[in-house]
């Protein structure tokens, strides 16, 4: 869902550009004027996010969140008809938690948000955990749109820095080892 469109009943589908990679088709894209700007339009973004209550958290995001910033560059030749534009991409991906459907009690369409999330985290962390072992082998970022999105921030020609949070509360020690366990194979990528 593009968090700068009004109108959620498009479909946004994610497509390979052979000269971006992998693109999102009719996502809205804006030209930075100035810092307002990109403040006004975060905040837009954080409005629109689609935010649902459960048991363990009154506020809990229910779906990814992706930001990605191209930042170009143009540098003028010795000749003035001749310029180069470099161009770089940073992103900022804030990812939903994983949930067990056994302590946030959800039901019904927050199930459903949560075996979505899950999944495209179980994805991503199979992902991950391929890239670190370093083998040539198949990996699967076409399993999940999450994972096809961040391809090139995850093993393209890319610097990588990964936020992990935990929980202190004993009733998350599973979530909480589980997300420990992916940021050792994260350094490793």
């Amino acid at each position: 869902r593009d968090l700068l469109c009004e109108d959620h009943t498009t479909s946004l589908r994610v497509l390979d550009d052979p000269e971006r990679g992998t693109v999102v088709e009719k996502l809205r894209e804006e030209t930075l004027t100035d810092r307002n700007h990109l403040e006004e339009l975060l905040s837009i973004c954080e409005t629109q996010r689609k935010i649902g209550e459960t048991s363990l958290n009154e506020a809990s995001s229910r779906s990814h969140q992706i930001l990605r910033l191209t930042i170009e560059s143009s540098k003028r030749e010795s000749s003035p008809e001749i310029s180069a534009t470099l161009a770089a991409s940073v992103c900022f991906v804030d990812l939903a938690g994983s949930e067990r459907a056994s302590q946030t009690l959800s039901a019904g369409s927050r199930l459903k948000e949560g075996c979505h999330i899950n999944r495209s985290l179980l994805t991503l962390g199979t992902v991950i955990r391929k890239l670190s072992k370093g083998k040539n082998g198949h990996i699967p970022y076409r399993d999940s749109k999450l994972t096809r999105i961040l391809q090139n921030s995850l093993g393209g020609n890319a610097r990588t820095a990964i936020i992990c949070t935990i929980s202190p509360a004993r009733s998350h020690l599973e979530q909480s080892r589980n997300t420990l366990l992916f940021a050792t194979c994260a350094k490793e990528v």
